[in-house]
């Protein structure tokens, strides 16, 4: 996801608690146990500041997790979420 030019002249440590909050809604929905998140920073890589993953069965669960994280504060500065990929795993290789 890519955020805009505000975002980072808000200091660290704020941007680091908003983003706890983003992360923490994620993990936490009772509706959706089981989640795996990995984060990797990828700043200057490209537009994004970082690319997540998300590990899960059931991608119905998903749907509700980002209905959530709309909600979040970290969202006044997002301007884009791609590129997303699904892929599934099968035990021996990964679908895209």
């Amino acid at each position: 996801m890519s955020k805009d030019r505000e975002w980072y002249l808000i200091n660290y440590e704020e941007r680091r608690k908003i983003l706890a909050g983003h992360i923490g809604t994620a993990r936490s929905d009772k509706e959706s146990p089981g989640i795996v998140s990995y984060t990797t920073y990828s700043f200057g890589l490209g537009d994004q500041e970082f690319v997540v993953l998300y590990e899960l069965d059931d991608l119905a669960a998903w749907s509700h997790v980002t209905e959530k994280l709309r909600e979040v504060m970290a969202r006044k500065w997002i301007i884009n979420e791609s590129p997303i990929f699904v892929g599934i795993y099968n035990g021996d290789k990964l679908v895209v």
